[in-house]
């Protein structure tokens, strides 16, 4: 039951970390959940046997800003 519990803090962590990886590369802040739901979403699209690391979430998330670039601010 603990270790339940902590998975799921553990978890609600990691999404937080998402959300503020996800505002460090520019989505508006009122679009934050919809994108992490399109980054669950493109993460169920890996292909099973890539290593699931750093270098994967950053093209995750290059690839959220190609196709949703109206939920991202402008580049200047």
């Amino acid at each position: 039951m603990k270790q339940d519990l902590e998975i799921n803090e553990l978890a609600l962590e990691i999404i937080d970390m998402l959300g503020v990886a996800l505002h460090f590369a520019g989505a508006k802040q009122d679009k934050i959940k919809d994108l992490i739901d399109l980054y669950l979403k493109e993460l169920d699209c890996v292909d099973e046997n890539l290593p699931y690391d750093q270098k994967q979430m950053i093209l995750l998330i290059t690839t959220l800003k190609k196709k949703n670039p109206h939920l991202f601010k402008e580049q200047k």
